[in-house]
């Protein structure tokens, strides 16, 4: 679906940030070879996936929305490095 989306908006998948809230979209996000944040702020995810998420290697999380302006600055500057989540 990842690299679908990618092709379709004609951009290379290592130029994509991928929002996910699910380990199973995250891992996907991550095999197209995109940079990947885990979103744990919606009301369906329950208390202590932050910790479940990072035990599976995920190391960007934001739990409220207003912190991807700064996550993308990040990306933007390079800043995630070879590290894909």
């Amino acid at each position: 679906m990842y690299l679908f989306a990618a092709k379709t908006l004609g951009v290379s998948p290592e130029r994509c940030l991928v929002v996910e809230d699910s380990i199973a979209g995250l891992t996907t996000a991550r095999a197209a070879g995109m940079r990947a944040i885990a979103f744990v702020g919606a009301s369906h995810i329950p208390a202590g996936y932050a910790l479940v998420l990072r035990e599976t290697g995920v190391t960007r999380i934001m739990a409220h929305m207003d912190e991807l302006p700064s996550f993308v600055e990040s990306g933007v500057r390079g800043d995630f490095g070879d590290v894909l989540s």
